[in-house]
């Protein structure tokens, strides 16, 4: 037990420390930043498998067609400009 009025005696033990415990478990960022990267590239390479049914496949199809055409005529009409107003 200490003395609260001795101030001369060191304590055996030293001060307490101030924050969080060390567990002694930290590792380097080198370390971590490479187990992120691991992780981070399964992630990317896991594929999610859909399944469609025959309509559905077909409306997809039709509207991916649809945008492509869209796409396909905003980039001529922009090549259009283009070749009217050269700079």
């Amino acid at each position: 037990m200490i003395d609260p009025n001795d101030k001369a005696t060191n304590d055996l033990f030293g001060k307490k420390r101030r924050g969080r415990p060390v567990t002694g478990k930290a590792k380097p960022d080198k370390q971590r930043m490479r187990e992120y990267r691991q992780r981070k590239q399964v992630k990317q390479a896991s594929a999610t498998e859909v399944t469609l049914s025959a309509a559905q496949f077909e409306m997809m199809t039709r509207l991916i067609n649809q945008l492509t055409k869209e796409r396909d005529e905003a980039l001529q009409q922009l090549q259009d400009e283009r070749e009217k107003h050269p700079r």
